[in-house]
């Protein structure tokens, strides 16, 4: 059973959660299209980047929710910090 997802939107990242209903780990999805950026080493840079502010986040994360991460066009300009932020935000 899953619930109405929420969606929460910055500058550079739109964060989309569905509670899925039961108690099994947090999943959690990256999406960094080319219309962040048309070369695939700036887009891996910023999956790695989002990855690690996550991995900050993982003993907070409650059990049974869908985290997915979409990366906009400013996220190819923001710094490592600047994304691990947004991320804890």
């Amino acid at each position: 059973m899953q619930f109405s997802p929420h969606v929460f939107r910055n500058r550079a990242l739109t964060l989309r959660v569905v509670r899925r209903g039961d108690t099994h780990a947090a999943r959690i999805s990256f999406a960094v299209s080319r219309r962040v950026s048309p070369h695939a080493v700036e887009r891996n840079t910023v999956t790695r980047w989002l990855r690690e502010g996550v991995r900050r986040l993982l003993p907070r994360l409650h059990p049974g929710v869908d985290l997915r991460f979409s990366a906009t066009a400013p996220a190819a300009y923001y710094s490592h910090t600047q994304c691990a932020a947004d991320v804890a935000i």
